[in-house]
């Protein structure tokens, strides 16, 4: 299966809203905005009445989170990268999956991608 397209669509979906819409691109992320379109997708899952609304609901979550990061003109791949190869470290020594709900904790050693995300932004932002 190859893999989807998401960062291109949802650049596609950007550009299309904001001739559309003819609002500009934001300048930062908009926290308020972004935690309510979640909670709204979050309560589509809760009521979701089969798996094809489940998927849906996750999907939008999904989407409307890559969407606000690419209105905020953010390149999303490089944080992706972080992101990913810092939660990949968890299976590595001490990483371990909790028995009360089976989700897979940090090592002792993990350490969070956060410095490299700052210094990403500021690489985007011109700012070095």
């Amino acid at each position: 299966m190859a893999p989807p397209q998401l960062l291109s669509d949802v650049e596609e979906f950007t550009a299309a809203y904001c001739d559309k819409t003819q609002k500009p691109r934001l300048k930062t992320i908009d926290k308020a905005f972004i935690a309510q379109m979640v909670a709204d997708e979050l309560e589509e899952l809760r009521q979701a009445k089969d798996e094809a609304e489940e998927v849906d609901a996750l999907l939008d979550i999904c989407y409307y989170c890559l969407q606000h990061l690419s209105m905020a003109q953010l390149d999303v791949a490089p944080f992706w990268k972080l992101v990913h190869d810092a939660n990949m470290t968890k299976f590595g020594p001490g990483g371990y999956r909790r028995e009360s709900d089976g989700k897979w904790c940090k090592p002792d050693n993990f350490v969070p991608p956060d410095d490299a995300i700052r210094a990403e932004l500021q690489r985007q932002r011109g700012e070095q």
